[in-house]
């Protein structure tokens, strides 16, 4: 909780127990103090409170959202009701005394809800009733287990036979059980289970610094292991979440930049999330930062991606030798208009693209893309092009050598008729054709196709829509 937060929670606490306390400002209340215990009891008890900010604090403190008046007046609502409940609120009341009108609902196999969804709710009912088994996994299991964390945990033994996965995700798992599962993960040759588990006991809040390094060993694995992640971006992602833990110095996310070049794809990985990491945190220093972008392709990358790139970093990575980091900087929304009139013109197609369709990029830049040396670019530059803007084009269009783009604007409806009169004597029998289906072509350009040399293009005016 933030200063201001803790300063506040009085007035909040005497706010939410007082009866002339607004729905608006109840739900202002749960979505400002979302883990405060017990002012979302106070919201909860209050009549005021909508049926919706309700819903949303019930995986904290279903029983006490249980009690409330609303919950029971939405229960005769059948069905219908049940089925605009979120899906936490819905397995947080199965496990911990849902209405029998909702307990049957969630039991019916037509329900309209996903797999996982339907066999989280069947397990959470299992749960109450104190049926779960091993044979429950899956990712149910993780739906059950983020539902179910927020909340004070109930009789322990009801979880008891969920199985790791549950419990790598569950944050009520006790530090024993945590150590257990982290054991088994380290040494199982169980793919899905090594990814999955790990994936979970990185975020719990009770691990310590020495088991969080096990997890980071464990991802980049060593030589001749199986690889845990498909892709370098899906492995820094979550070693970005094992970076992230409180229990993680930040002084060791830096250490791993420095890590040796020769390592590979983990390796990769690891700086790509310790760059982002450390520049969350604040703690990414310009001289740092300065060497960075200056560093090979991986970190030059994670500096490209970062939310608070800074100008001349932009500037340099936009002229950057692979294309990969150009694209990243072209897909920007803070990249300078400057910057993205040069991708434009950017030898790769898909750079060039990529700034094209940046919201950001000048007019001037989408004329100028309409003569690139690709095809695909020029293509693109018509696309997006709005009728007025084709009209100021319409110099870089008649000169062009191939005649892509005449042949894009005398297909598209909006063209200036001004233009289509035009390309209906265009050279390209192509393009005429086009302007002789096209329904936005004056009459006097008509006139002009009707005796039309090419068979094509009178062919054209036969198919023009009426």
């Amino acid at each position: 909780m933030s200063e201001a937060e803790h300063k506040g929670l009085p007035k909040a606490l005497a706010e939410a127990q007082s009866a002339r306390t607004s729905e608006k400002r109840l739900s202002a209340l749960a979505k400002e103090y979302p883990h405060h215990h017990e002012l979302l009891t106070k919201i909860a008890a209050h009549t005021n409170t909508p049926l919706k900010t309700l819903l949303s604090i019930a995986p904290a403190i279903p029983k006490q959202v249980l009690a409330h008046p609303a919950i029971g007046l939405a229960s005769l609502g059948g069905p219908e009701a049940f089925a605009k409940f979120p899906v936490p609120a819905v397995i947080a009341f199965l496990v911990h005394g849902a209405p029998p009108e909702l307990s049957a609902w969630a039991r019916d196999p037509s329900i309209r809800r996903t797999g996982e969804i339907r066999g989280a709710f069947r397990i959470a009912l299992d749960v109450r009733e104190g049926r779960a088994g091993r044979e429950a996994n899956g990712p149910p299991l993780l739906l059950l287990a983020e539902a179910l964390s927020p909340a004070e945990p109930p009789a322990p033994e009801l979880f008891a036979e969920l199985g790791s996965f549950f419990h790598a995700h569950y944050v009520h798992t006790s530090r024993e059980k945590l150590a257990e599962l982290l054991q088994r993960a380290l040494t199982t040759s169980d793919h899905w289970e090594i990814l999955e588990v790990l994936r979970g006991l990185a975020k719990q809040p009770r691990l310590s610094e020495t088991q969080l390094q096990a997890i980071l060993k464990r991802y980049l694995g060593s030589p001749g292991e199986r690889r845990l992640f498909l892709d370098v971006e899906s492995c820094a992602r979550a070693v970005e979440i094992v970076l992230s833990h409180p229990a993680w110095p930040l002084a060791s996310t830096l250490n791993l930049l420095d890590l040796d070049p020769t390592a590979g794809e983990a390796r990769d990985a690891v700086v790509r999330a310790a760059i982002r990491v450390a520049a969350r945190s604040g703690q990414l220093a310009p001289a740092i930062r300065s060497g960075l972008v200056r560093r090979e392709l991986t970190a030059r990358m994670a500096i490209a991606s970062l939310e608070d790139l800074m100008a001349e970093e932009s500037q340099l990575l936009a002229a950057d030798a692979d294309y990969r980091v150009r694209e990243q900087i072209a897909n920007r929304a803070t990249t300078a208009p400057e910057e993205l009139e040069r991708l434009v013109m950017d030898a790769v197609a898909r750079v060039a693209i990529a700034a094209l369709q940046n919201p950001g990029c000048p007019t001037s830049a989408v004329i100028s893309a309409m003569s690139h040396p690709r095809r695909a670019v020029r293509r693109a530059a018509v696309a997006i092009t709005s009728p007025e803007l084709l009209a100021r084009a319409e110099p870089a269009l008649l000169s062009e050598s191939d005649g892509l783009c005449r042949l894009a604007a005398a297909s598209r409806k909006d063209t200036p008729p001004t233009l289509l009169a035009k390309l209906a004597k265009d050279r390209s029998p192509t393009v005429r054709r086009a302007v002789a289906k096209n329904r936005a072509t004056p009459e006097a350009a008509l006139a002009l196709l009707a005796n039309d040399e090419s068979p094509r293009v009178l062919d054209g005016l036969t198919k023009r829509p009426r």
